[in-house]
């Protein structure tokens, strides 16, 4: 399984290295975003929001929820989106060995 829990502008070696994967029957799970806010904070209605690499639609992508069950208003949205899970105020690791609440 690779998970990639970041997004980018696709480069041509990430593209060819994902379809790689995939074809040799390597799962592929990659976050949608965090596109579902504008910069200053708004909620955006737009549907499409999904971030590569989960925009390539060929591996499993995961947007994030709150502690209700619904969507974040920071997820991306789009029809790439194939499952979501917790991604609102989570017990992460954190740096010298503490913890902290994190979203994203």
């Amino acid at each position: 399984v690779i998970n990639f829990s970041l997004s980018w502008s696709l480069s041509d070696a990430i593209y060819i290295a994902l379809h790689k994967a995939l074809s040799q029957g390597i799962i592929v799970v990659a976050a949608a975003g965090n596109f579902g806010v504008t910069p200053s904070g708004r909620r955006t209605h737009r549907f499409n929001t999904v971030a590569y690499p989960g925009k390539l639609g060929s591996m499993i992508t995961v947007g994030a929820t709150d502690h209700s069950g619904n969507l974040t208003g920071f997820s991306s949205r789009g029809g790439e989106l194939d499952i979501v899970a917790p991604g609102s105020q989570i017990l992460s690791t954190y740096r010298n060995h503490g913890y902290v609440n994190l979203s994203g």
